[in-house]
């Protein structure tokens, strides 16, 4: 944590800092609305994850401090981390803090009614520290909860993904088995549209229960569909009940299976 040590002048509104140029006084102010981790980002310039002595420097321009190389290189070794020769995030934020205006901070937080009428320096300081601290927590929640939102999204259309696959394979198949078992189509409607009327939902009879039969004309709907042929989508339930002859007559189709007679056509009704 940062000690009590003041740096007095170098915050970015100190009255000392009067040399310092519009240019820096712009991006002074654009930085102000930075937070550590943004700012981090921001002189890091090659991304290596560590602020290097020339990036540092130019942490110390954009506040506006300026000062002979040899102060600016003590600086840069009071916030180096040890055994390194680059400045980490922890090391940066503390730099942030200190270089700065811990209440000019506050107050861009909303946090006017928690600094104490007549703090000190290193009160706003801790308070800015604790204040940052608090932000990165609840960030660090916030990416967490989302991270996991996210995986849960990925499993879920991979789920999704999967069960659609084996819905397609299960009617591939069982449009294959339904084959083997026989098939009728009728090309054209009619001469009056007598051929074309909706099949009944339900093709169950006493002796003969259809089970899925709206599966069974969904995959027939999709196998007929978009043919250059008029192919009507009625027959679906003949599919598979192993239709022996097949009479056409004027009006009216008959279809004899091993299920039954079945008949279409005329008043467009099974």
């Amino acid at each position: 944590r940062l000690g009590q040590k003041r740096l007095i002048g170098f915050g970015r509104n100190s009255k000392s800092n009067d040399s310092i140029s519009s240019d820096n006084k712009s991006e002074q102010n654009e930085n102000t609305s930075l937070s550590p981790k943004e700012a981090f980002l921001k002189f890091d310039t090659d991304s290596s994850g560590d602020i290097d002595e020339d990036e540092f420097f130019h942490l110390l321009e954009s506040v506006g401090i300026k000062a002979n190389e040899e102060y600016q290189e003590r600086l840069f070794r009071r916030f180096v981390k040890s055994g390194s020769k680059t400045v980490d995030y922890d090391g940066f934020k503390s730099a942030w803090i200190l270089l700065g205006n811990p209440k000019q901070e506050l107050l861009d937080r909303g946090c006017a009614k928690g600094i104490p009428k007549f703090a000190t320096r290193y009160q706003l300081v801790r308070l800015m520290e604790k204040t940052l601290d608090d932000e990165e927590r609840l960030n660090a929640l916030a990416k967490a909860e989302a991270d996991r939102y996210r995986k849960l999204q990925e499993v879920k259309n991979l789920r999704t993904e999967y069960i659609q696959n084996a819905k397609a394979r299960a009617g591939m198949e069982l449009g294959a088995a339904l084959d083997a078992a026989g098939q009728v189509y009728v090309l054209g409607t009619g001469a009056h549209g007598q051929f074309c009327g909706a099949p009944k939902k339900d093709m169950s009879t006493s002796t003969y229960v259809q089970v899925g039969f709206e599966l069974m004309q969904s995959l027939w709907d999709q196998r007929v569909e978009g043919k250059n042929h008029a192919i009507n989508a009625n027959t679906a339930g003949v599919w598979g009940r192993q239709p022996q002859k097949i009479v056409i007559a004027d009006n009216a189709i008959l279809a004899l299976t091993d299920s039954g007679l079945l008949s279409w056509g005329g008043a467009s009704n099974w």
